[in-house]
């Protein structure tokens, strides 16, 4: 549905943009990107120590998951970093996508479709793991 953080917070420039007809990749929040989930044991494993922008990175998410969660045990998702493996994922490591008709986000909150619509790349599936390997080896360096 259309009623993602980025989408719901201004509607009318969603439908706009989805409109336009300019090249667009949607990564989809719900059920693609929320997929980048981290927890505190594994970014102390993979971060905490290694430089200071590890040390920062693992500190910040870490008072974040600790402040936000309820609970004893948390992940938060890295939402941010969907953007950047979408732009490096030539060889279609890290994400499938495929093309489809631009949705029109409605202000109902949800999408209707119209096949005759433009083009739009549309990412429909990650591959976390892969996505988090490289990102902690890139980091740790």
């Amino acid at each position: 549905g259309a009623n993602e953080y980025n989408m719901r917070n201004d509607l009318t420039a969603s439908r706009v943009l989805m409109g336009s007809g300019i090249p667009l990749v949607q990564l989809p929040c719900m059920g693609v990107v929320d997929k980048l989930l981290t927890t505190k044991p594994e970014l102390e494993h993979w971060l905490k120590g290694k430089n200071p922008i590890c040390d920062y990175l693992y500190n910040r998410t870490v008072a974040d998951g600790e402040k936000f969660s309820p609970y004893k045990t948390w992940s938060r998702v890295i939402w941010d970093i969907s953007t950047l493996f979408w732009l490096m994922n030539l060889d279609k490591k890290y994400m499938q996508d495929k093309l489809v008709s631009a949705p029109i986000p409605e202000y109902t909150k949800e999408y209707s479709f119209d096949e005759n619509r433009h083009k739009i790349c549309q990412v429909y599936s990650l591959n976390r793991d892969a996505i988090f390997s490289d990102l902690f080896e890139t980091l740790g360096k």
